[in-house]
């Protein structure tokens, strides 16, 4: 038993223990980025990089701006890394608050190594979400642009290219990432304002199995939750439209058998309530209909029904892709291009 108002339960650890705890959390030097006769030093939480101003001002306005302050005497106020009057080993010292040790790690990387990132090869979720914030928040142009280009390749403004990127193989990404990169891209594509992904995102999130959805939702916005959930609605029901155009026959079919035909597969369609990605509606307009249907029915399809076909997939595509970015909430296809 203790005597009471005493604190035994929480002893306060000894100060040989307190200097040794907090020499053990000090940033260190990293192995890589730690440059001889580089003329200031960054610091995370983790690391310290020894680096160039001049490579850190040619690419950034940011780091330019805020290097002329501090060479001047003031200090730092901008949404950037925090300059003051620290310093290491006489080079001066910025704190970049607010980035995590590996974002600077990625950003430094790619600028002083040009094989780090290659927008013509595969990379990591990791690398990709880091740049892409970096570049944005450092107005780092060029890269920004490299990684904008990069993921427009695979969440197209064209519809064509959507087509064309739904039947390639190629991935994004090395082989491991993590299931919900989707969504990842999502939220770091709407932190950094970039409009014209966001659409294919947002179709991309959305297609995925419902019970998926919901798994994640404890990561995602409310708004962007609600987005996807009553997107996903609205493409279930352009799904079902499509199916129903495509298949139903010709006013001028002449044939006895392809009407037949034809209603029962409206029949297997409208019946089918597993919609996987092969039944929404870029993977339908990107296909013909032997890739999801029963292939030995459709030999009976008259010429006469099959261009009617034809001509239905055509319209169909047009009406949904205008629609897309509405799904959404997110504008036009115009107002979204127009912010470059």
């Amino acid at each position: 038993m203790t005597a009471s108002g005493s604190n035994s339960s929480n002893p306060k650890p000894l100060v040989g223990e307190s200097m040794e705890a907090n020499r053990l959390q000090r940033p260190t030097p990293h192995e890589s980025l730690w440059f001889d006769d580089g003329s200031i030093v960054l610091q995370t939480d983790v690391h310290l990089y020894r680096v160039h101003k001049s490579i850190l001002a040619k690419y950034s306005s940011v780091f330019r701006d805020m290097l002329d302050m501090s060479s001047g005497g003031g200090r730092n106020g901008n949404s950037g890394g925090n300059a003051d009057a620290d310093s290491w080993d006489g080079l001066p010292l910025v704190r970049m608050a607010g980035d995590s040790d590996e974002n600077v790690y990625h950003l430094l990387m790619t600028l002083y190594d040009r094989d780090y990132y290659d927008i013509h090869k595969r990379t990591t979720l990791p690398i990709i979400v880091s740049l892409l914030s970096m570049s944005t928040k450092y107005d780092i142009p060029t890269l920004r642009t490299h990684v904008i280009n990069q993921l427009e390749k695979y969440f197209p403004v064209h519809v064509e290219r959507a087509i064309e990127e739904e039947g390639t193989n190629e991935p994004l990404f090395e082989p491991g990432v993590s299931k919900d990169c989707d969504l990842q891209l999502l939220a770091v594509a709407q932190r950094c304002n970039v409009r014209r992904l966001l659409p294919m995102l947002y179709y991309k999130c959305a297609i995925s199995k419902l019970r998926f959805i919901l798994a994640s939702s404890d990561n995602l916005e409310k708004d962007v939750l609600h987005k996807i959930i009553i997107g996903r609605e609205r493409l279930v029901e352009l799904s079902y439209d499509f199916g129903v155009l495509f298949l139903f026959p010709s006013e001028q079919c002449k044939s006895e058998i392809c009407p037949q035909m034809r209603r029962g597969l409206i029949e297997i369609w409208t019946r089918t309530s597993d919609l996987g990605p092969r039944r929404f509606p870029i993977f339908m307009i990107s296909k013909t209909f032997t890739s999801v249907m029963n292939d030995h029915l459709l030999k009976f399809a008259c010429e006469i029904c099959a261009q009617k076909s034809a001509r239905a997939r055509e319209e169909f595509k047009t009406k949904f892709w205008d629609e897309l970015p509405k799904i959404f909430g997110l504008g036009t296809w115009a107002e979204i291009l127009s912010d470059g």
